[in-house]
C-alpha cells in the first residue's frame, strides 16, 4: 500500500496501512513501515520531524492526529503483541530522551 521511508511516514500514511490491512492484518511493507516506526518513536527528533500539522511555518505535532491513527490500528488488529511491545517500548524510550531525567525537573 505505501512504501516506508522516513519522509513518507506521515499521520496519512499510518491511517492508509490501516485501511489496507488484509484479512489477517498483514500488509506488503509491514515490516519496513514498522522498523521506521520504532526508530522515529525513539527519536523525538525524527517523531516531530514526521507527524506535524501540515503547511505550518514552525513544526507542531499532532499528536491527536497520531492518537487517532494508532487508535485506528490498534482496532484493526495490524501488529502481532511482540510487535506492540516493541512500539510501546519505543515510545516510553522517545519520552523519556524527550523529558530528560526526571532528577533535574523542577517541581
Amino acid at each position: 500500500c505505501i512504501s516506508a521511508k522516513f519522509g513518507d511516514v506521515k499521520i496519512a500514511a499510518l491511517q492508509s496501512w490501516g485501511k489496507c490491512a488484509g484479512p489477517d492484518g498483514a500488509k506488503a511493507g509491514d515490516e519496513e513501515l514498522f522498523r521506521s516506526l520504532i526508530a522515529m518513536f525513539t527519536s523525538p527528533t525524527l517523531m516531530n520531524a514526521s507527524f506535524c500539522f501540515p503547511g505550518l511555518d514552525h513544526p507542531r505535532l499532532d499528536s491527536d492526529g497520531l492518537v487517532q491513527a494508532f487508535d485506528d490500528l490498534w482496532r484493526a488488529d495490524v501488529w502481532s503483541e511482540k510487535q506492540r511491545s516493541q512500539l510501546r517500548a519505543a515510545a516510553l524510550q522517545g519520552l523519556e530522551r524527550w523529558g530528560g531525567d526526571p532528577k533535574g525537573w523542577k517541581a
